[in-house]
This record gives C-alpha cells, structure tokens and sequence, in this order.
C-alpha cells in the first residue's frame, strides 16, 4: 500500500495587532479617498477641456457664419458699454482703499428704493466700496431710481453732499 505524502501548507501567518489593523485601514482608506479624488480631478479636467473645445468650436462656426454673410467679426469679441457704465465699471473695479459711493434716488422720488439689503432715499447714503460686492455694485449702478457717484474718503467732502 502506497502511502500518500501530506501537504503542508506554506504559507506564512502573519499577526499583527489591533493597533496594526487599525494603521491599515485607516491608510487603506486615505488611499482610497487620495485616488476617488484625483479621478473627479481628472474628470473635472477633461470636462472642462471639452466645453472649452465645444465652444472654441461655436465661435469657429459663428465666425465662419459672419464672414459669409459678409460681416467683418474682430477677435477678440468685444463687450460694449455706455460711457457711463464704463467709468462706472473701471472706477469700482480699481478704486483703491478707503473710497466709497454715494447712493440716492432720483429727484423728485418720495418713496424709499431698497436694493442690495439697504435703503435709499434723498439724502445720499455713503458705502465703502470695500463693503459690497461686484454684483452689488452693479445692481446699484444699474438702477434706474438711483443716483450714484464715486467719492474719494481721503479728499474733503464738498460742503453742500
């Protein structure tokens, strides 16, 4: 009678603590948190490439569309303001610290006008242009019921505003 040789299982056991599982699991999952998050990066990324190509593409075809009807189209695309609105923008966007607006309604409006969470009437209201934002100064500046210029804190007040 033939005998059959017993397998040994080789291999290795390896113990370790619970402080050692605990290591593990904990840089098991930073791992996993580490790579889910360059993969929304990267999908970020490549979505915001192809919107960038999707419209780099539109405006190909709309200048292409122009130039056969006949239309001269300048590149880059340009936005137009009025003149006012034009001062008005460059005015707030570099008006260094410490100046401020002056917001009142139109002459001859009785009613108070409320934009931007505040209150308008005629007498001028001063803000700091450090206080609101882009949005916020725009709204002022494009209601129609209001009045607003921009002051300079650090020169004297005009007697009289």
């Amino acid at each position: 009678m033939s005998r059959k040789p017993k397998l040994i299982d080789a291999t290795p056991q390896i113990t370790i603590s619970a402080d050692q599982a605990a290591v593990a699991a904990i840089t098991a999952k930073a791992d996993a948190e580490r790579l889910a998050a360059e993969a929304a990066a990267k999908a970020d990324a490549e979505r915001l490439a192809a919107e960038a190509a999707a419209a780099k593409a539109q405006a190909e075809r709309a200048a292409a569309d122009a130039s056969a009807a006949g239309v001269t189209v300048s590149s880059p695309p340009t936005v137009m303001l009025s003149p006012e609105a034009a001062v008005a923008t460059f005015a707030l966007a570099l008006a260094p610290d410490g100046w401020s607006i002056k917001v009142a309604t139109r002459k001859g409006r009785t009613q108070t006008r409320y934009r931007v969470g505040r209150a308008f009437g005629p007498e001028a209201v001063t803000i700091k242009v450090d206080d609101l934002t882009g949005d916020e100064l725009k709204a002022l500046h494009d209601d129609a019921e209001l009045i607003v210029t921009i002051k300079d804190e650090s020169e004297n007040e005009e007697s009289g505003n």
